[in-house]
């Protein structure tokens, strides 16, 4: 019997839409995974461009340092220094340029890399938050045994009493739920028991012979909070 008790216990009946969510969200992720693989493969190539260029970069340099000697030698045998700056820039102009196309692809992946982690931040929350609703359930599952606990303490009791549930739909988690159901059940008792009285008693104070006792549970702020009011 309690291992029937505890497969019962673990089963959570869940509203399809929030399934259908969650499905929505997985498969953003695999979108998301996949725009994550191609910048990877587009950051390898870039490694490749980079040191490519980067080496090329370096061999201009290094045949510069070794004809800047003949450049002066040339100045100093007269030749024009417009002239040799002029062949300086023919040769060498490029090399202010030289890691443009590198800079421009390297701006674009970073832009789609930013994007997809700030997308992939947003499904992470939104599955957080996704998975946190598929354990709540309505309350409601609780207070709908009180009506018949009332009516079974009138009968014990020898009292009147109109039950008034309200906020049913209000969720919990279904842990929290499960924890809730002993002590609304003992409040509920001892309203019923102490805090309102006989018909006979109500009615010499000026009262109605039937009592009210309201259930209610309502969200205020992060918090769920139920009374219990005789």
């Amino acid at each position: 019997a309690k291992s029937s008790h505890a497969q019962q216990s673990s089963i959570l009946r869940v509203d399809s839409k929030r399934i259908d969510d969650l499905l929505n969200l997985i498969s953003e992720t695999v979108i998301t995974k996949a725009s994550f693989n191609q910048s990877a493969m587009q950051l390898a190539d870039l490694l490749v461009m980079f040191q490519t260029l980067d080496a090329s970069f370096k061999e201009k340099l290094r045949k510069l340092f070794e004809q800047l000697p003949q450049f002066l030698e040339e100045i100093q045998n007269g030749a024009s220094v417009k002239d040799i700056k002029a062949n300086v820039i023919q040769e060498y102009g490029s090399a202010a340029n030289h890691f443009d196309a590198f800079e421009a692809k390297f701006k674009d992946l970073n832009s789609k890399f930013h994007s997809s982690t700030q997308n992939l931040g947003r499904i992470a929350g939104e599955l957080q938050e996704g998975v946190m609703k598929i354990r709540m359930v309505p309350i409601g599952q609780i207070f709908d045994r009180f009506p018949r606990v009332v009516r079974d303490l009138q009968r014990d009791l020898g009292k009147k009493v109109t039950l008034k549930i309200e906020g049913e739909e209000t969720e919990l988690d279904k842990t929290v739920i499960d924890d809730l159901m002993d002590p609304i059940m003992h409040c509920v008792r001892n309203s019923v028991d102490h805090g309102i009285e006989s018909p006979e008693k109500r009615k010499a104070a000026g009262k109605e012979e039937t009592g009210t006792l309201l259930l209610k549970a309502a969200n205020e702020g992060n918090m769920i909070i139920i009374d219990v009011v005789d």
